[in-house]
């Protein structure tokens, strides 16, 4: 037996009993990426209203607490768009393709104040 290829089996079966219990919980599934590199991925990602609507119930309940917040502050404005049903309409794409662009490595403006509740876990 191969001591680190059968570790290697069994936390991919881990990993991968994590990530299906996360896709279950928001209605969607793992799905495989990159399959042909020496580490294979797998991601999972929410694909409808319903699973955003999931997502977003739970990062309200589990608030991040980097820049990731702030990514998520300005998708939930562009997850509004899909929920009034108007994410079609001209005016509302340019809304939200102007949002995306300036999100994750293209932000240039920071807040941190909802990190003064990092350590508020009584409140």
């Amino acid at each position: 037996m191969n001591y680190v290829k059968d570790k290697l089996i069994i936390t991919i079966v881990i990993i991968m009993r994590y990530k299906k219990k996360i896709a279950d919980f928001l209605s969607t599934e793992v799905k495989e990426i990159r399959m042909n590199r020496f580490n294979l991925e797998y991601r999972v990602r929410t694909t409808n209203l319903n699973s955003n609507l999931i997502l977003r119930d739970y990062l309200n309940e589990f608030t991040l607490f980097s820049s990731k917040y702030l990514n998520y502050l300005e998708w939930i404005k562009i997850l509004t768009y899909f929920e009034l049903k108007i994410h079609t309409e001209p005016e509302s794409i340019k809304t939200i393709i102007n949002i995306k662009f300036s999100i994750n490595n293209r932000r240039t403006y920071f807040n941190w104040d909802h990190l003064n509740k990092l350590y508020n876990l009584h409140e």
